[in-house]
């Protein structure tokens, strides 16, 4: 009924979407160009430097996430979680 259960202090202002895999949340940053894997507690489980690739969207899928790189690139890419490539 639109009760919260739970919430989190950000990781960094600039957060720009989430996604849930059934044991951990993934964000992307767009500015800080990272994605970061969450736990339930709201603790850094990973982290990915994506250097100079602006994360988006993110959905996950399976093994895998998809992100979108906005501009520049605007591509679409697909990353296998257990290794991070």
């Amino acid at each position: 009924s639109g009760e919260v259960l739970e919430s989190y202090n950000p990781l960094t202002e600039q957060l720009a979407d989430l996604a849930w895999d059934g044991m951990y949340i993934w964000a992307t940053s767009t500015y800080q160009h990272m994605i970061y894997q969450i736990n339930v507690n709201g603790e850094v489980v990973q982290s990915f430097d994506l250097g100079d690739q602006n994360p988006n969207g993110i959905t996950y899928g399976g093994n895998y996430l998809w992100y979108v790189d906005r501009e520049p690139n605007y591509v679409i890419y697909q990353v296998q979680i257990d290794s991070g490539s």
